[in-house]
């Protein structure tokens, strides 16, 4: 073998060598090409799914703080209408006849005299005439009394203005339950 033939071959080999190594760089290139797409559509499905979950979580807190909203609006609605109940009957009661207030004062008296030895009456003054067994002290009232012994240590809210005022409290607390 001549040396031109010992180069031919060399070269031979070598461009064969180089082919293989082209062939598998091409190979390694087209798997690490496939991979990231591969990772590319994993990871635009991953984030699909994270948008997904984000917009779906998004629309649960907005429905939810609507029907917060609304809820709260229907109990401020039911406050305003007991309120204005409570305020009517305040001046229904206001009006009541002396035949009216006399009758009230005498059966919450009875009342207070089964649960206190009563000696003093607390009431509005124009009941001070209604007031004939205890001492009368005026009170800022609208109508009923409140009861107390001679030591004053004890004493019983019969007055319009609690009763109100519990009839509304509670109201307000059942509505609080059913809205929150």
């Amino acid at each position: 073998m001549g040396l031109d033939e010992v180069r031919k071959e060399i070269a031979d080999e070598a461009s064969r060598k180089a082919e293989e190594i082209f062939a598998q760089a091409r190979d390694e290139a087209d798997r690490i090409f496939d991979e990231m797409q591969r990772k590319i559509v994993e990871q635009r499905d991953a984030a699909k799914a994270r948008t997904d979950a984000l917009i779906s979580t998004l629309e649960r807190r907005e429905i939810s703080a609507a029907e917060f909203d609304a809820r709260k609006m229907m109990l401020d609605t039911k406050k305003s209408l007991i309120d204005e109940a409570m305020s009517k009957a305040r001046e229904r009661i206001a009006k009541w006849d002396d035949r009216k207030r006399a009758d009230v004062i005498k059966k919450l008296a009875a009342k207070a005299k089964q649960e206190i030895e009563l000696a003093i009456i607390a009431a509005n003054p124009k009941d001070k005439k209604h007031v004939k067994e205890q001492d009368f002290e005026s009170a800022d009232i609208i109508a009923g009394i409140i009861g107390r012994t001679k030591d004053g240590r004890v004493s019983v809210d019969y007055s319009v203005d609690e009763m109100l005022r519990s009839i509304r409290d509670k109201k307000l607390s059942d509505m609080g339950r059913i809205i929150f």
